[in-house]
């Protein structure tokens, strides 16, 4: 029986402590708007340009990418006054040129077409709404995504791991790194 192997690289990414900060820090009250949802809730959001000023703050503005690879409509009735709605997936894509690896995060976002507006401003919503949940996966602005991140407790897991087990884990990461 004949196998196929395959090379993996497992490499190490290490942010620098700026980076580090800048994605935990909470998002600040001056940045955060809130709009009517639907059954009258009302739900927090960040702009885009935040999202946009985070990313170049964090990666810098030539080590990050925004690509939208699907788009697609419904033509659904929403509520009266919307006709349908456009849908974007969007890929965020973090690069580091001078180690040669990037990290790919993607997610839909979507908008209301509204008669007399334009189609065009109904799918640049959408791709900012993909930008921005992209963006959250992260860290960007996640405290205003997940309400209950600063409420989880941490988990504490005690884990015993014998001589043996490391020497099995160590062996077995052998067989997936590549030079």
């Amino acid at each position: 029986m004949k196998t196929n192997k395959t090379n993996t690289s497992i490499t190490v990414v290490e942010l620098k402590q700026n980076q580090i900060a800048v994605l935990n820090a909470p998002t600040p009250k001056e940045f955060i708007k809130t709009r009517q949802g639907k059954g009258g809730k009302q739900f927090s959001y960040v702009e885009v340009g935040y999202v946009i000023n985070q990313l170049n703050r964090t990666f810098g503005p030539l080590n990050w990418s925004f690509q939208i690879t699907e788009r697609g409509e419904t033509q659904r009735k929403l509520d009266s006054k919307a006709e349908g709605e456009v849908w974007v997936y969007g890929e965020l894509t973090i690069h580091d040129h001078a180690k040669g690896y990037k990290m790919v995060k993607g997610q839909y976002g979507q908008h209301p077409v509204y008669p007399g507006v334009h189609y065009a401003d109904a799918l640049k919503s959408a791709e900012s709404d993909a930008l921005k949940k992209a963006a959250s996966l992260v860290g960007i602005a996640l405290d205003v995504f997940w309400k209950s991140l600063d409420l989880q407790e941490p988990v504490k897991q005690v884990v015993k791991v014998t001589s043996e087990v490391k020497e099995d884990i160590f062996a077995k990461a052998k067989l997936y790194i590549t030079q």
